[in-house]
């Protein structure tokens, strides 16, 4: 009997172990080029390189995105967030003749029980992203964006 609660109990904080674990999937488009990135949460994750969970940053076309981290430069950046955790967005466009840029999401497919706030450091504007699914912008050459991401 005494194996079977201990079978349930581990069980259990699996399930919300992995409850906890997310990633969401961003773009940043321009014109006919699209650069996929990955944020995310997970509880064995680190604010530096995590081999078994980022992915470097190896991009070196006209238009480049990627996140800054203790890590280096990475496509995906997963992360622990117990409070708050900003992930620091980076946009580099060496195509002047594009005027406006994109950054896309699914704000249907955010995980309950956070806060999504991305921020453009430019401007100050505060996106509600799961309120809204895209945030455009205009050609700067080399923009910082900031996802703020609460646990409520």
């Amino acid at each position: 009997m005494k194996k079977f609660f201990i079978f349930i109990f581990l069980l259990f904080s699996i399930n919300v172990f992995a409850a906890d674990s997310w990633e969401v999937p961003i773009k940043v488009k321009a014109a006919n080029v699209e650069i996929r990135l990955i944020f995310g949460n997970n509880m064995s994750a680190t604010d530096g390189f995590d081999g078994y969970y980022d992915v470097p940053f190896f991009g070196s076309g006209t238009l480049n995105a990627y996140f800054e981290s203790d890590g280096g430069l990475l496509f995906k950046d997963v992360r622990r967030v117990q409070d708050t955790k900003i992930w620091t967005l980076k946009i580099e466009n060496k195509q002047s003749d594009l005027k406006q840029l994109f950054i896309v999401w699914n704000s249907e497919k955010l995980p309950f029980g956070y806060s999504f706030t991305l921020v453009d450091t430019i401007t100050g504007n505060k996106i509600d992203m799961k309120k809204e699914s895209f945030y455009q912008f205009p050609n700067t050459m080399i923009r910082y964006f900031d996802i703020e991401v609460q646990k409520n």
